[in-house]
């Protein structure tokens, strides 16, 4: 995504990302949330997968609100490197769609605004990267959980029983 996500990427390398993109998440977010159930106690599945989907979401969240960040406060002060005139720059942030209707492509405001927004998404895409590299090292930490059929795994029956034997004899 670095390197197809910028202002020069054709038509063909935007849809090549978005479809490894889309690929990835969904080879990652079903296949974990399948291993948090199968080690988990059954009458405990509801809450797991709750507080799983929470932090899912809040993780969305604020790698939302970085993307924000990274964005509001990129493209406005590259757009005003690019752009000379300080109103046009401004409108270029504002509303980029109804500026571009005005400037064809190969303009030089609208080579500014495709610069300004590829920058834009270069950071981001490698801000992401880096992002994605920390949750790789801690998977590798991870017990590794094979699926079976049975409803829940015996491991995780037996040691639950333990705990709930030591619980009532104290």
């Amino acid at each position: 995504m670095i390197r197809y996500r910028g202002a020069g990427a054709t038509r063909g390398d935007l849809i090549a990302v978005q479809i490894v993109r889309g690929l990835g998440g969904g080879c990652i977010s079903f296949p974990v949330q399948a291993a948090i159930q199968v080690v988990s106690k059954h009458e405990h599945l509801a809450a797991i997968t709750a507080g799983y989907l929470t932090v899912f979401y809040l993780s969305q969240g604020v790698g939302s609100a970085i993307g924000g960040g990274i964005w509001t406060n990129t493209v406005p002060n590259r757009l005003n490197e690019l752009i000379s005139n300080s109103t046009i720059a401004k409108q270029a942030y504002t509303n980029p769609i109804g500026l571009i209707a005005k400037y064809p492509p190969g303009t030089e405001i609208r080579q500014a605004m495709a610069t300004a927004q590829g920058d834009a998404q270069r950071i981001l895409s490698i801000t992401g990267t880096c992002l994605a590299a920390v949750g790789l090292v801690l998977a590798c930490f991870l017990q590794n959980v094979r699926l079976t059929d049975e409803q829940s795994l015996e491991q995780v029956e037996k040691a639950e029983d333990g705990k709930m034997t030591q619980l009532e004899t104290k």
